[in-house]
C-alpha cells in the first residue's frame, strides 16, 4: 500500500492510496480535510465521496435498477464523472421503467401526437426490467445537454464518446450503435438485452426477474 503524509494548513489534500501494483485506471484515493492547525479532522474515501455527491436523480434510479447491476452502474457513472473534467456530469434521466409507462412511450406518433420515441411496447424494452437506462449530460450543474460531439473538458474527445467507452468496458451496449432507430442516450447491459427471453423468467417479490446461472 502506498503511504503519503501531506499537511496543508486549512487544506483539502487528495492522496493516493491505492496498492503500489494497481493497473491504473482506477486509483484509489482518499480525500483528507485539514484545520489550520495542521490537524487532519475529516477523511473519506474519494470514491465514496462521489457517490455521496452524485446527482439525486441519478441515485433514484440506480436505486431501482435491478440488483445485480446497481453496484456496476455507480461505478460507471463516478468513472465518467471522473472522466469529464470539465463542465459536465453525467445523470440518469430513465432507469426501470413499468410496462404501462412503456405502452405510454409506445402511443406517441401512433394514438397520440407526436414524434414516435420507441419501438418497444410494454413488455418489449430492456427498461422494463431494470437492465438499461438513459442518459444526459448536465452542464454548469444547470442546463441538461444530449449533446454527443460537444468536448466539454477540451481533451480532443466528445464527452459523450468518454461515456460510451466507459459503458462499453463494462460490457453495455450503446443505442448509438443500432442499425435502425438510433438511440443515443440509451444504454442496456450486454447479455441481459433479449426482451423475449427476460420475460419468461420467474419474478422476485419486488417483481424483478430472476437469474439463472
Amino acid at each position: 500500500m502506498q503511504s503519503k503524509k501531506e499537511h496543508f494548513s486549512g487544506a483539502i489534500a487528495v492522496i493516493n492510496t491505492s496498492p503500489s501494483n494497481i493497473t491504473l485506471p482506477p486509483l484509489i484515493y482518499t480525500v483528507i480535510v485539514f484545520e489550520p492547525s495542521g490537524k487532519a479532522f475529516y477523511s473519506q474515501n474519494l470514491k465514496s465521496l462521489l457517490h455521496t455527491n452524485m446527482d439525486q436523480t441519478t441515485k433514484k434510479h440506480i436505486d431501482l435498477l435491478h440488483p445485480s447491476v446497481r453496484e456496476e452502474v455507480t461505478k460507471i457513472i463516478e468513472e465518467c464523472n471522473l472522466a469529464l473534467t470539465g463542465r459536465a456530469k453525467v445523470r440518469i434521466t430513465q432507469g426501470l421503467r413499468s410496462f404501462q409507462e412503456q405502452e405510454d412511450l409506445y402511443a406517441f406518433g401512433r394514438t397520440k401526437p407526436g414524434k414516435k420515441v420507441t419501438n418497444a411496447k410494454g413488455g418489449q424494452s430492456i427498461h422494463n426490467y431494470g437492465f438499461a437506462v438513459d442518459i444526459c449530460l448536465i452542464i454548469d450543474g444547470k442546463v441538461a445537454s444530449w449533446d454527443t460531439a460537444k468536448d466539454w473538458d477540451n481533451d480532443q474527445i466528445s464527452d459523450w464518446q468518454e461515456c460510451v467507452k466507459i459503458f462499453a468496458k463494462y460490457n453495455w451496449n450503446w443505442g448509438g450503435d443500432w442499425k435502425t432507430f438510433k438511440d443515443l442516450p440509451h444504454f442496456d447491459k450486454k447479455g441481459y438485452s433479449d426482451w423475449k427471453v427476460l420475460s419468461k423468467l420467474k419474478r422476485d417479490k419486488k417483481n424483478y426477474v430472476i437469474l439463472y446461472k
